[in-house]
């Protein structure tokens, strides 16, 4: 489980304010941050949509309750160490490999030999991000000269 931003173009946020246009003010301008899980093989399982500006954490739970976890190891980053979300990965029968934070007063134990393979993520977003590249720009070479 792992979230990334992705850029919103400047029109996009145009129209009625509502509050589900998954639209916040980062530094970089406006974003929209893409939850993801992605199963053994790094395919998409379930996604989120956010605003930009959302914590990875805020929507972590909320994108759990929507696939069955039950005996599974649930592999996140150190964004997904709150108790609550930990909490809730032990009460459905899964176990959890999200390494503490640093300040964390009381650190459970990591099988880091399992975290490894959280580069399944980075398997997914690669993949993802092919479909989202836009062809060359062909217009400078079609106006009339």
């Amino acid at each position: 489980m792992d979230s990334t931003c992705v850029k919103v173009h400047e029109s996009a946020n145009g129209g009625e304010k509502t509050a589900d246009k998954a639209v916040g003010r980062t530094k970089g301008g406006w974003n929209t941050k893409l939850h993801v899980v992605v199963d053994g093989l790094g395919n998409p399982v379930e996604f989120l949509l956010s605003a930009g500006n959302d914590h990875d954490s805020v929507h972590a739970v909320e994108l759990l309750k929507k696939i069955r976890i039950g005996g599974s190891a649930v592999l996140a980053d150190r964004a997904y160490g709150a108790r609550t979300i930990r909490e809730y990965i032990s009460e459905h029968g899964a176990s959890y490999v999200i390494p503490p934070q640093s300040n964390v007063s009381d650190p459970w134990p990591v099988d880091w030999h399992l975290y490894k393979e959280r580069h399944l993520w980075s398997v997914f977003s690669r993949k993802s991000s092919g479909f989202a590249e836009s062809p060359p720009d062909m217009t400078s070479r079609m106006l009339p000269s």
